[in-house]
């Protein structure tokens, strides 16, 4: 079941979320690359986990070597618990691709 969650619980949890921010009812974040052909790759890595996981980002924005993603904010409500864990595995998927893991 998703669960919507308050705006106060969602802020909280951001604390453990590098990188993302919470603006207008939407988890945002940027990820910035190299190169562009980095940053494409990344973004069609993040179409693939989407579909795995079966819970789509509202965007996905590859503008030079930055990649935008947002959950959320679908007819004014906060992001699900779903939400908040898509944008962990983003966060993990992005250190993997940077090679930091």
């Amino acid at each position: 079941m998703k669960r919507e969650w308050s705006e106060e619980r969602v802020r909280r949890a951001l604390a453990g979320l590098e990188g993302w921010r919470y603006e207008e009812g939407k988890l945002e974040r940027v990820f910035e690359f190299p190169t562009y052909a980095d940053g494409a790759a990344f973004a069609s890595r993040v179409f693939l986990l989407a579909e795995r996981q079966g819970r789509h980002p509202e965007a996905v924005c590859v503008l030079d070597r930055k990649v935008g993603v947002a959950y959320g904010g679908h007819g004014g409500r906060v992001p699900t618990e779903q939400d908040l864990e898509a944008a962990a595995l983003l966060n993990l998927l992005y250190r993997r691709f940077a090679g930091e893991i």
